[in-house]
């Protein structure tokens, strides 16, 4: 008995001299990264923005009262501080709008949102309304064609905006595995390793390159380049690097490898394909409201797509549009081919159940400036005076809508 007390003595020594060898390393480490100009970026250990949902997926986290504007939901998960019913009270115009992050207004104030600016402007033209913030982040016409199922026609609404994206209209379907707890969406439970580097994240370099992996090569790629060729004037890389697939050459194409180059002739059948994917989706969503005689409006993907340089269209979160790129000969045809393909669907199908579209092709291309204006760095969301253009072409058409309802009575 004395000797395995002494062997487990022995491991627990052990055991204590390595964490205090990690403990010293991780402190040189730091040390030498301070030196090196870095600073911590993580963004520390906080609630999900986002909870599974069974029907369309995710939602956004109901309730949720923070200092930050961008951050707030009410009792059922809108970007708003007032809470709804489900009734609609008479003589209130009721508008449901849905889409992704761009609908829920990331980054921006309430009074800022586009949902805020349209009932806004309704408002001002002596119209009672009151919008509806239906967006969530990372969602997809697959999420909002289980959402507009299970939640929006609960809430009577007299109108519905489907505000479009790239990533919205790229359904992507859940893999089914048999006696498998499927996964929701961008939902994902941490680890006990990985809710620790996230706890000290906003505190240590080390942490925050364990929490963010993809930031800290950003960073080694910098900090290397720094040591290897010293440059005057050189800049520490954003600690808001953007995680993204898109990796760019020299050209800002795409790299392929030789296996991915598509044969000759399969593009107008791959393409088929998706619009065929896209269709039958958008069909589902637009079908639930012509058949509840609720109008709707579909907007077409808003963004700086014609405007802007190789270097910045590589920034934007298209990684949709990269296996693309060898159907069409490069990244950016791929984008302007796959934006004529996405619009001439969602016409097709508009027609079809008789909403009305807003192409926004013609003003895609009128965009200067890099970004421009209406645009915040990133590419895909609107600045705050891109949401109130936006509001100004959505308006007019929901004005039409109230008026045709009314002459019918309905």
């Amino acid at each position: 008995m004395p000797l395995v007390w002494q062997w487990i003595g022995k491991l627990a020594q052990l055991g204590c001299v390595t964490v205090a060898l990690l403990f010293v390393s991780g402190l040189f480490l730091e040390g030498l990264l301070r030196v090196a100009g870095q600073k911590p970026w993580g963004p520390g250990l906080v609630l999900s923005d986002i909870v599974p949902d069974p029907y369309s997926g995710w939602q956004m986290r109901p309730n949720v009262q923070t200092g930050r504007e961008q951050s707030i939901t009410n009792n059922f998960g809108f970007h708003s501080r007032r809470d709804y019913s489900l009734e609609r009270a008479s003589q209130v115009e009721r508008v449901i709008v849905q889409g992704s992050s761009v609908v829920y207004g990331l980054h921006c104030a309430l009074e800022e949102t586009l949902p805020r600016q349209i009932e806004k402007a309704l408002q001002a033209r002596g119209v009672s309304a009151e919008v509806l913030n239906f967006g969530v982040h990372g969602h997809s016409l697959l999420n909002t064609l289980g959402q507009t199922g299970a939640y929006t026609l609960q809430f009577q609404p007299g109108a519905a905006v489907i505000v479009l994206d790239i990533q919205m209209c790229y359904p992507e379907e859940p893999i089914p595995v048999p006696s498998a707890q499927l996964s929701v969406g961008t939902v994902k439970q941490l680890s006990l390793s990985e809710a620790a580097a996230k706890l000290g994240a906003p505190y240590f370099v080390v942490l925050s390159a364990l929490a963010s992996p993809s930031q800290a090569q950003e960073r080694l790629k910098w900090l290397l380049k720094q040591f290897g060729k010293p440059q005057e004037g050189a800049e520490n890389p954003s600690a808001a690097v953007h995680d993204q697939d898109l990796r760019n050459d020299t050209q800002g194409r795409p790299h392929l490898a030789e296996a991915d180059v598509a044969e000759p002739g399969l593009k107008s059948l791959r393409a088929s394909a998706r619009s065929r994917r896209l269709r039958s989706v958008l069909a589902g969503v637009l079908a639930a409201y012509a058949e509840t005689g609720v109008p709707a409006i579909v907007v077409t993907p808003f963004g700086p797509y014609y405007a802007v340089t190789d270097a910045t269209l590589a920034k934007f979160s298209l990684h949709h549009l990269t296996p693309f790129a060898s159907e069409y000969g490069g990244f950016r045809e791929a984008l302007h081919g796959e934006l004529a393909r996405m619009t001439a669907d969602v016409k097709a199908v508009a027609m079809q159940y008789g909403a009305a579209v807003i192409d926004m092709t013609a003003e895609n291309r009128k965009l200067r400036g890099d970004p421009p204006t209406y645009f915040s760095r990133d590419g895909i969301h609107p600045s705050p005076a891109g949401y109130s253009y936006l509001a100004s072409r959505i308006v007019p058409a929901l004005l039409d809508s109230m008026k045709s309802r009314r002459q019918k009575g309905t």
